[in-house]
């Protein structure tokens, strides 16, 4: 019984992820500008869909590696 409800919740969680990337490739064609892109945390067994903005490259200094 419980076997059986595991395709519709794939099956949703794989329209609902298609859905999110086909969003951002549309952004991307639409501009290069970070400011519009998203990270997504998906959640479907509670209903939670939240969209934040990513988080800013870290650069680390390495005195091996940069000849600066």
């Amino acid at each position: 019984m419980i076997a059986g409800k595991i395709v519709p919740a794939m099956a949703t969680t794989t329209t609902a992820i298609t859905g999110i990337v086909c969003l951002q490739l549309h952004t991307l064609t639409q501009t290069n500008q970070i400011k519009y892109f998203r990270n997504c945390y998906l959640n479907l067994a509670v209903n939670r869909f939240i969209m934040i903005l990513p988080t800013p490259k870290i650069e680390h200094k390495d005195k091996e590696y940069n000849e600066e």
